[in-house]
């Protein structure tokens, strides 16, 4: 079966797709993926054992633009699925799911995956953009077959809020599994690790300010991962500068196959 992902955003730090793709390679199926590109620099996609095809999407402060650039990316994307043969589609996050739903429109047969992870619309505040992006959503539920979720209680929440005929599926967002990884505890401190995306709805700063007051208590934190805003790493920097407690770290994004090893 060929199978096509459909991603908007940095590709390199998204572990949850690579581990779906190692898992569906595994079973013999082939995957590419179809990359919304909004970094200024084009990645280098030889590192990935599938193929890449990169839509370049621009992200502007002027939001019409961007919502105009991530709707042509799912037109585009759609046309790309369809031109490729695909069998399936996954589309990863809402911002790249109407991608799907627009192929599903031209090629019935085709097997549409939505991967919500998180519950992205119960993010934006109530306005024109959160209406913009529920009927999105709405028409992404008409055409979805299935829509994987990445924790229960979000599995649940969803069921009970939306209404679609398509099928639940839960895959938690953890490593990918390997066996006899040995597990040595090196000294009696407790570290505390947040592994994601660093933006304020995470409440990064109540943690950090939270945990370096627990310096002298034998307590680490280390917040790892990759700002979603640049004022938001100032702020971060500012209040990291203002604790002075060397029991919390800022360190940058780790790729997915570096984890167990981090």
């Amino acid at each position: 079966m060929k199978i096509a992902f459909t991603y908007l955003g940095p590709l390199r730090y998204r572990g949850r797709l690579f581990k779906q793709i190692k898992t569906l390679q595994k079973a013999g199926h082939e995957c590419m993926v179809i990359h919304g590109r909004t970094e200024d620099e084009e990645p280098d996609y030889s590192v990935y054992n599938f193929s890449v095809i990169p839509l370049r999407v621009i992200h502007e402060k002027f939001k019409p633009l961007t919502l105009a650039m991530q709707f042509l990316f799912a037109n585009r994307a759609a046309g790309l699925i369809q031109s490729v043969g695909a069998d399936a589609v996954v589309c990863v996050a809402l911002q790249s799911a109407l991608s799907g739903a627009l192929a599903k429109r031209r090629k019935k047969s085709l097997f549409f995956v939505y991967d919500s992870n998180e519950l992205i619309l119960e993010t934006f505040a109530p306005g024109l953009k959160h209406r913009v992006w529920r009927s999105v959503q709405n028409c992404v539920l008409k055409y979805a077959d299935v829509i994987m979720h990445a924790e229960r209680h979000r599995l649940e929440y969803f069921n009970d809020t939306y209404q679609t005929d398509a099928k639940p599926f839960l895959l938690e967002n953890l490593p990918y599994y390997r066996e006899n990884v040995p597990y040595r505890k090196t000294d009696k401190r407790l570290r505390c690790v947040y592994l994601g995306i660093l933006s304020p709805d995470r409440y990064c700063t109540v943690m950090l300010e939270a945990l370096a007051e627990m310096r002298g208590h034998g307590v680490l934190f280390d917040l790892v991962g990759f700002f979603g805003r640049k004022e938001y790493k100032k702020e971060v920097e500012f209040i990291l500068s203002r604790c002075r407690a060397d029991n919390v770290r800022v360190l940058p994004p780790v790729v997915h196959d570096d984890i167990y090893s981090f």
